[in-house]
């Protein structure tokens, strides 16, 4: 396994992940897989989403709805 941000999504084909999970894989290819081969931010629509988010207690389906804060 690679170390990477808690926060940081890595988003790899099924092809690409196999590759990341296989034990075999060498350290500095999973680096590279994790690093330079997922999908770029460009590829996802990003909504702004409430603070209650955070908190594994809070299990409500309105969370995944779009927050929007007055802007």
């Amino acid at each position: 396994m690679v170390d990477i941000h808690d926060r940081r999504p890595v988003t790899l084909s099924p092809e690409l992940a196999r590759e990341w999970l296989d034990p075999g894989t060498p350290k500095e290819r999973a680096e590279q897989l994790v690093l330079l081969e997922g999908e770029p931010t460009e590829a996802f629509e990003w909504f702004k989403v409430d603070r209650a988010i955070g908190n594994v207690r809070n299990q409500v389906p309105a969370l995944i709805q779009p927050f929007s804060d007055g802007d």
